[in-house]
């Protein structure tokens, strides 16, 4: 696997002023406008801080594995345990890469700010923008209170996705939440790809998989090794689940763990802790 403009155009925004947006997107931006430089201003004051900050000085972009995409995706179990801990997601920002030929495609990139501002402390405000090879797809800004969320949104005109796009945002959204929450609560395991220009290893191999960096920012590969505990006791046979696992000071704090299929017996196996490990 390899991370450069070729499989991610977004990488290629990296360093400059501005970012690519996809031709439909153009388009709808036209609509609000009358002319290119109208255009140019519509984008610039719709969206322009948020690319700068997040996308144009970004230093550290993240890669999410197909494991965890097709978890976050599939799970039901594990979407119900992460939406009730969304008032207590930190503040986070950047490109996520997505797997190529997953079921967002042609979605490959998610470039997120996600934050608090002190004169609305119970509301997380978001800045999403969705890619895709041909630049930026749609892009969604606004505020969750509890679970629900209104966001004001500009969309591409010819993503054709079969249902109500609003749908389809608001599914994107959450599924953006939810792998934040996850990266949050779940010990998982990572490796850093440096670029390829920096000090550091920019191939690196996790769970046998290999990856090489051509980008201009530090990678890192978020792979499906997370912190397992098996138990076994008793006589029948009880079905794997996730469970949320109080630690901790006081047991004060939880994480997102995995208890594998088991069959009750008499003795328990302790859980084997991953590291996060980091090339150099």
């Amino acid at each position: 696997m390899k991370f450069n403009k070729r499989q991610y155009v977004i990488l290629d925004d990296i360093g400059d002023k501005s970012v690519l947006l996809s031709p439909g997107l153009l388009r709808f931006m036209g609509r609000l406008s009358k002319s290119k430089s109208d255009i140019e201003k519509e984008v610039e004051l719709s969206f322009g801080a948020f690319y700068q900050t997040v996308i144009n000085n970004c230093k550290k972009g993240y890669y999410l594995s197909k494991k965890i995409f097709e978890l976050l995706t599939e799970d039901i179990e594990v979407q119900n345990k992460l939406q009730p801990l969304l008032h207590e997601l930190e503040p986070a920002q950047g490109i996520m890469l997505l797997p190529i030929g997953s079921s967002l495609s042609p979605l490959n990139a998610i470039s997120y700010a996600i934050g608090r501002e002190p004169e609305y402390p119970n509301e997380l405000l978001f800045s999403i923008g969705f890619h895709s090879q041909v630049g930026m797809e749609f892009y969604s800004t606004g505020g969750f209170q509890g679970t629900k969320f209104r966001a004001a949104n500009f969309s591409s005109d010819d993503l054709d996705f079969g249902i109500d796009q609003s749908i389809v945002i608001e599914n994107y959204i959450n599924f953006m939440m939810n792998l934040l929450l996850f990266m949050q609560f779940a010990e998982i395991e990572t490796v850093i790809s440096h670029a390829k220009d920096a000090p550091g290893r920019s191939i690196v191999k996790i769970n046998k998989n290999k990856y090489e960096n051509d980008s201009k920012i530090t990678i890192e590969v978020i792979d499906s090794n997370w912190f397992r505990r098996l138990i076994r006791k008793g006589a029948f046979k009880v079905r794997g689940h996730f469970r949320l696992q109080p630690y901790g000071p006081n047991y004060s704090l939880r994480k997102l763990i995995w208890i594998e299929d088991f069959e009750k017996s008499s003795y328990t196996v302790n859980p084997k802790k991953l590291k996060n490990n980091e090339a150099s």
